[in-house]
């Protein structure tokens, strides 16, 4: 699984063609699970991923989603939420806390390229291009 680990050339968070199909797959799984009326985790079992740690992260990657759609986009109370997916509003809001950071993380990763390559010096966050302070 290299959706974390770029040393095969891609950037991070990219998956491999094969990883790519099974993430879709396994989101095809718990979805129809959930819309035949499975709880989250008893649609969850449905996966059969071999590798334990792209299992995490299709699990991980679905309850995000479901949160985004149903409380960011549908403005769905997370207890609504909860009781949706039959988890508890603490499951949800850690994994609503991992997706803020998360967002947080590439959004910070993104200002800081684009500046850099506005030339930029982030280092005294002036707003100042490189080399240039007007004092």
């Amino acid at each position: 699984m290299s959706k974390n680990d770029s040393s095969d050339g891609r950037q991070a968070g990219e998956f491999t063609d094969e990883e790519s199909r099974i993430h879709r797959a396994g989101f095809k799984i718990i979805h129809d699970g959930l819309a035949g009326g499975l709880k989250f985790d008893d649609a969850c079992a449905g996966l059969e991923v071999v590798d334990p740690e792209m299992r995490r992260v299709i699990i991980d990657d679905y309850l995000k989603m479901a949160i985004a759609e149903a409380h960011f986009q549908d403005k769905h109370p997370l207890e609504d939420v909860a009781v949706h997916l039959h988890c508890s509003i603490e499951r949800l809001e850690t994994a609503r806390d991992d997706m803020m950071a998360e967002v947080r993380e590439a959004a910070i990763a993104k200002y800081k390229k684009e500046s850099a390559e506005a030339g930029f010096d982030l280092g005294d966050m002036t707003g100042e291009p490189s080399g240039r302070k007007d004092n």
